[in-house]
């Protein structure tokens, strides 16, 4: 008569999971099913793991016939027992506790004739086999305990180690199957060095792992096999065995052990051996990553409740990111994980927490190229250290992933040292991703609008105080300038009553006495006429300035105001002025007409037949620049260094209104020879670059300058190609029309030029974090000049320093990168 114990647990809960998982070993219980009217208990889904069925009450479950099970009641609230006790003695079905089914698990069990003995191997056993078996037994017992099932190290080694005593292996590893990307890791092993262990990753069908893993069958192999590459860890392997782990039809892993040159053979007597150990430690395996599995699901409950109620709490947000990096590695189990969030002006907030330490938060620059690359491209890089660095420490693996799409708004780093933890990680790496990806975009936008919400409010307040002041119009102008630097961040704010010859003449402000970007006043407000404002850069000797230029609504570069320098507004804010800085300026800019009414212009006379203009033209504006005080003293001297507001002139300007010295410069590019050009360096306003000639020479020439600025100033550059594939000369007159057009869009410090190669290419200065955004936008524009929406055209793109080089390897990368 069977002693076979037939049962039906009722919600277990946190009490009853180690319960659950030594039910599921033993042969003589038989688990029906799983009762959770709640559909929340713990225990399900360890259940459904398991593959024992879930029901919402016993009326769903199917008894086999003469079979009469108990119902285990669980130790949760007393109502669900009462309700789980009633609905079992409704089904006839006798109720018994936890406490009650353990005891009767404990006491010895009668050995029945007709119970099938476990596998074993096929020679006969010695006493130490007979040992090893009862100690597997021992292990597979000791589960009921869940912290010790959840030591997955610990178990590893002790299983590695039942394995290599059994057939008398010197060295050996257990390797596990990740089912998210397809390959094999190492879980633990004997021997091999850490950069190993970080860095083995084999795919089904590869090598002899590999291919033991998708045949299922084991392998005896003698001597080395495969590149000597492979045995750097191990060089005098004399045989050794890989034996597959599954439970069904499910892979969970192989085991490998081997032999040194001197030690006894493995033969194949040791191979049915590990054969016959092979089903238990499967079913060992499958039991602690089922509970693992468990445990993180969990945890990642837990990790997100912790991260929106972090969210909720009054923090700053370099605060909050650095509370959700600490309960990150919590989750991860890493030794350091971190959080960056790319500010205005291209450099990242960063926000970590490690194993051991207190977290941190500050401000880096772009220096990382992992960085670069991730939130440049939107795609995740593992970096992995293969050999161990020479001063001891352990080599470490490193998650670069990025968080959100369309744009990436910011990048998770999750490092760890411990192999095993690493590899472990690629099943939750995604999960990770996904958590992230549905808070912290959202919450990125949430703290914009409010500062931008904030600051308008503070706008309004602004200008009812302004109009509600009674003081002289020099006083409000002064007032007027210390609200601008309140609201932007601005080191200098200035108002230009009007342009003179030499230096503009001030209304009000905080200009330095040595203050050389006002000699560039007039080339700068004269280019902020048609859309009211305009940002760029000016060069100096220690660090670049970020300059924003403002004029009233009369249409005329005066009354206006300068804005140079930029300080951090808020946690997201740079040294770059923004959009949001402009819209919050130029209600206070329409004030000046008002405070300062501009002076008369005198009307222009033209010159005679024998006079030289005293003016030329600067822009389509109307607008005049002064003509230098000293003409270049070689005029054929390089000018790429020059001021090159890229303002395209009239149509009836015609070579005599160029500067002098710029005899050889293309007829749509206006070449500044001023003495300020030799200290400061203001980068182009969509430069068009309509002569296809020379246009590739000076893509180089720009491209080196600003690969350069960027090595100088930890900054970032990136560059698109697009090539519509059709007749060279059509696509040459296609893209000049299609760069004409994106030139009157681009950004001011934006570069766009048509190569004789029939390719348009943007450079794209100090921001790289749309450059795929870009690039779709300008094949948009291209097929509609077209008028063919089908216009098949390849399009690259890459970002500085990502790709190092010289400018031209740098271009010729990126070409090759080319595709449809």
């Amino acid at each position: 008569m069977s002693t076979r114990m037939s049962l039906v647990l009722g919600a277990p809960g946190e009490a009853e999971v180690p319960l659950l998982a030594d039910l599921g070993a033993r042969p003589d219980v038989a688990l029906l099913a799983v009762i959770d009217p709640t559909g929340e208990c713990l225990g399900a889904s360890i259940a459904e793991i398991m593959g024992l069925p879930v029901l919402s009450s016993l009326d769903q479950l199917a008894v086999p016939n003469g079979d009469e099970p108990s119902f285990v009641l669980p130790a949760g609230p007393p109502a669900l027992t009462a309700t789980l006790a009633r609905e079992a003695e409704a089904a006839g079905m006798p109720t018994t506790r936890a406490e009650e089914i353990r005891a009767r698990l404990a006491a010895p069990r009668p050995t029945e004739p007709d119970e099938p003995s476990p596998p074993g191997p096929a020679t006969p056993r010695s006493p130490d086999l007979e040992a090893i078996e009862r100690e597997s037994r021992e292990l597979q017992a000791s589960l009921a305990d869940l912290e010790d099932a959840l030591a997955g190290d610990t178990i590893m080694r002790r299983l590695l180690a039942l394995c290599t005593r059994a057939v008398g292996a010197s060295g050996g590893s257990i390797m596990l199957f990740d089912e998210a990307s397809r390959e094999l890791y190492i879980a633990y092993a004997t021997g091999l060095s850490e950069g190993t262990l970080h860095g083995t990753r084999v795919k089904l069908g590869e090598g002899i792992s590999g291919r033991v893993a998708l045949t299922r069958e084991a392998e005896l192999v003698e001597g080395r096999q495969g590149p000597e590459s492979r045995h750097r860890d191990r060089p005098n392997i004399a045989s050794a065995i890989c034996t597959p782990l599954h439970t069904d039809d499910r892979l969970l892993g192989v085991l490998n052990v081997s032999s040194q040159q001197g030690e006894p053979f493995l033969t194949t007597e040791s191979r049915d051996v590990l054969a016959g150990l092979a089903d238990r430690l499967s079913r060992i395996l499958n039991e602690v990553l089922q509970l693992q599995r468990q445990r993180t699901s969990r945890m990642f409950h837990v990790t997100e409740q912790q991260l929106r109620r972090v969210a909720s709490e009054e923090r700053s947000l370099p605060e909050m990111l650095t509370a959700w990096t600490s309960a990150l590695a919590l989750t991860a189990e890493a030794d350091r994980v971190g959080l960056v969030v790319p500010c205005e002006d291209g450099n990242l907030l960063v926000a970590e927490s490690t194993a051991d330490q207190d977290g941190r938060h500050g401000y880096e620059p772009l220096h990382n190229p992992a960085w670069t690359e991730v939130l440049g491209s939107g795609l995740p890089l593992v970096a992995r250290q293969e050999k161990p660095p020479d001063d001891g420490a352990e080599a470490v693996t490193v998650f670069y992933l990025p968080i959100g799409r369309n744009p990436v708004r910011a990048g998770l780093a999750v490092q760890f040292t411990g192999p095993s933890r690493a590899h472990a990680f690629h099943a939750i790496a995604g999960e990770t991703v996904f958590l992230l990806d549905r808070l912290l975009p959202d919450l990125l936008a949430q703290r914009h609008q409010s500062h931008r919400g904030d600051m308008l409010a503070r706008l309004s307040r602004t200008m009812s105080g302004l109009t509600g002041r009674d003081a002289t119009p020099g006083a409000l102008l002064e007032d007027l300038c210390e609200a601008i630097r309140d609201l932007t961040g601005a080191r200098y704010a200035v108002v230009i009553a009007e342009l003179g010859e030499e230096l503009p003449r001030l209304a009000g402000g905080n200009a330095p006495e040595a203050a050389p970007w006002l000699h560039d006043a007039r080339r700068l407000l004269e280019a902020a006429v048609d859309d009211g404002w305009r940002i760029t850069t000016l060069e100096t000797p220690d660090q670049p300035l970020s300059v924003m230029a403002l004029t009233s609504p009369s249409g005329t570069p005066t009354p206006g105001i300068l804005l140079v320098g930029k300080e951090r507004t808020h946690e997201l804010d740079g040294a770059v002025f923004t959009p949001l800085d402009a819209e919050l300026i130029l209600p206070l800019a329409s004030m000046l007409p008002r405070l300062m009414p501009p002076p008369a212009t005198p009307p222009r006379v033209a010159p005679g037949p024998a006079e030289e203009p005293t003016e030329k033209p600067a822009s389509d504006t109307g607008s005049a620049a002064p003509e230098p005080a000293e003409p270049p003293a070689d005029p054929d001297a390089d000018l790429s260094s020059s001021v090159d507001l890229g303002l395209v002139p009239r149509p009836d300007a015609g070579e005599d209104h160029l500067p002098d010295g710029a005899d050889d410069a293309p007829p749509d590019i206006i070449v500044d020879t001023s003495p300020l050009a030799e200290t400061f360096e203001l980068m182009p306003t969509g430069a068009l670059l309509s002569h296809v000639d020379d246009a590739d020479q000076r893509l180089v020439e720009d491209l080196t300058r600003e690969m350069d600025r960027c090595d100088r100033y930890h900054n970032v550059c990136g560059l698109v190609i697009c090539k519509p594939e059709m007749d060279l000369a059509d696509a040459i007159s296609l893209l000049e029309r299609a760069a004409r057009a994106l030139a009157e869009r681009m950004r001011i410090s934006d570069r766009v030029y048509t190569l004789p190669t029939g390719e348009l290419v943007l450079l794209v200065p100090e921001d790289v974090r749309n450059l795929e955004q870009l690039q779709e936008r300008i094949c948009d524009d291209i097929r509609g000049l077209a008028g063919d929406p089908e216009l098949v055209i390849l399009r690259g793109r890459a970002a500085y320093p990502t790709v190092r080089g010289p400018a031209d390897r740098f271009l010729a990368t990126i070409r090759k990168r080319l595709r449809a």
